[in-house]
């Protein structure tokens, strides 16, 4: 089987493109379903989340990727091209686990990715996109991942996106005195709600689309529930704003925090736009007294834990090495199954045959000692006929690679004992 991975990240590609290429969950289904029925691919996995766009692929590949994804979201190829990467087969398995650990990430060790592609999974799974190569794989995979933070620092030291959006608003504002709007209601903003309610920051209000889903964020850190349409009501008493929304079109627009910022009597406001695509119009940024950080301004944000997440890398990489290689023996073992399953079946198909065809004739009164001799010559010619002719076939064409592989499978040396 073979295995593909076309993908664009934070370290490829600028926010500008994520956004576009972005598939919200509702829609999984029918892209997968899309890809799959215009292709002679067998399986697909999608990942798509605010740092990375990656399609996972097993099968014949017939088709280019990159088009099928430029097609479908209306993107020119050229765009894609020049930002994506790819990997096949070995290097494709490896990627899929430094991603899930956390190692590909942009903060080193992050856990969330590991959430993120298990849904993903399982959307692929609801889909119907799932076959025997990667009900194998990625379920290893997570069983992989969760040993590296077992086994190594890296989940000692976690800085998530939500830690570092705390950083960042507590270096810029005065939190234990600041009121803070969070729009969303996914595991980002959940974490990064509890990290401020940590920090005693005075007011919190959660806000989305489906009020108990704010409720159930809200409940948990002592904070008021609001809707998506309630936000101009409060907008101007927010000091800082957290948002993180699989919206297709940005929340908060220019105008809004305009009218915001009169209120406040330009009191300065954050904004941290998590999101993609951004729920935050970039305009936004050209307002006074208005700081607006994206995905992408985080990169920027320097860690303490930095060294000590970076040593434990080199622990998890070191084991990533050792356990995709044995991943990789599993999956060429089990891609092998159809063919030992196949040759046994032909081989249970003459013995059966040849059984039923010996049991006929001692009920006929023949000579068992002329029985068993039949019945050993004909399981010997019929087993051996087929592979045979391929043999001679082979050494006719000159495919001296298949004699070698024969005399490997089929020739038993001296010294070895025939059971």
């Amino acid at each position: 089987m073979t295995l593909h991975v076309i993908g664009i990240n934070h370290k490829t590609t600028p926010v500008s493109l994520r956004e576009r290429l972005a598939i919200p969950a509702e829609a999984m289904a029918t892209v997968l379903t899309h890809l799959l029925t215009h292709s002679r691919l067998q399986e697909a996995v999608i990942i798509s989340t605010c740092n990375r766009f990656e399609i996972y692929t097993a099968g014949e590949s017939d088709i280019c990727l990159a088009k099928w994804l430029a097609d479908l979201q209306n993107i020119n190829i050229s765009e894609i091209g020049q930002h994506a990467y790819h990997y096949k087969d070995s290097a494709a398995i490896r990627h899929l686990t430094r991603v899930a650990s956390g190692l590909d990430s942009m903060i080193l060790g992050e856990p969330q990715i590991f959430g993120q592609i298990k849904q993903a999974f399982q959307l692929s799974e609801k889909a119907g996109a799932i076959g025997p190569c990667f009900q194998q794989l990625f379920p290893a995979i997570f069983t992989l991942c969760k040993q590296i933070r077992n086994e190594t620092d890296i989940g000692r030291y976690p800085i998530s996106t939500a830690y570092t959006v705390l950083k960042i608003a507590d270096e810029k504002t005065n939190l234990r005195q600041s009121s803070v709007l969070f729009i969303g209601a996914g595991d980002i903003i959940r974490l990064a709600a509890m990290h401020f309610a940590k920090a005693h920051c005075q007011n919190r209000i959660i806000a989305n689309r489906s009020l108990e889903n704010a409720k159930k964020i809200a409940d948990a850190i002592n904070a008021k529930a609001i809707t998506i349409e309630e936000i101009p009501n409060v907008l101007a008493d927010c000091d800082i704003i957290v948002t993180a929304t699989a919206s297709p079109l940005p929340i908060l627009k220019k105008c809004m925090l305009e009218t915001a910022m009169q209120l406040r009597q330009n009191k300065p406001m954050l904004l941290l736009d998590l999101a993609v695509p951004r729920d935050i119009e970039p305009e936004a940024a050209k307002i006074n007294h208005i700081t607006l950080y994206n995905i992408d301004d985080l990169q920027k944000s320097s860690e303490k834990n930095l060294i000590e997440r970076q040593r434990a890398a080199i622990e998890a990489e070191a084991m990533i090495d050792i356990e995709v290689q044995k991943i990789i023996c599993e999956l060429r073992i089990a891609d092998a199954s159809h063919i030992i399953r196949e040759f046994r079946e032909f081989v249970h198909t003459i013995r059966d045959e040849e059984l039923t065809d010996a049991l006929n004739a001692l009920k006929n009164g023949k000579e068992p000692a002329v029985i068993m001799a039949a019945l050993a010559h004909n399981l010997t010619n019929k087993t051996l006929h087929h592979p045979t002719i391929k043999l001679r076939q082979a050494a006719y064409d000159g495919h001296a690679d298949v004699l070698k592989a024969a005399k490997k499978l089929l020739v038993k040396k001296e010294s070895q004992k025939v059971n």
